[in-house]
């Protein structure tokens, strides 16, 4: 599956985020162009998340799990490994 998260550059970024919404509409459609993948996905993308996307944006979440899918591993053994 080719998901794509393609916008123009902001003249001053970051972006306006991409958050809830109304009845929690943009993290419906990303949740559910995310799951539709049964094997592959890969997300096409023109923006440099660090910069381009705020923290929290489902667009900037969604390219970051794409780079890295196993940080959400690792930050679960380490709370897991973190005195209570």
């Amino acid at each position: 599956m080719f998901l794509s998260v393609v916008d123009s550059p902001p003249a001053e970024p970051p972006l306006s985020m991409r958050q809830e919404g109304g009845k929690k509409i943009f993290k419906k459609r990303f949740n559910v162009a995310a799951s539709r993948a049964r094997n592959q996905m890969w997300i096409v993308h023109s923006l440099n998340h660090e910069t381009d996307l705020k923290p929290g944006d489902y667009r900037r979440r969604l390219i970051e799990h794409a780079l890295d899918p196993n940080a959400w591993e690792r930050r679960v053994a380490e709370a897991a490994e973190a005195p209570s």
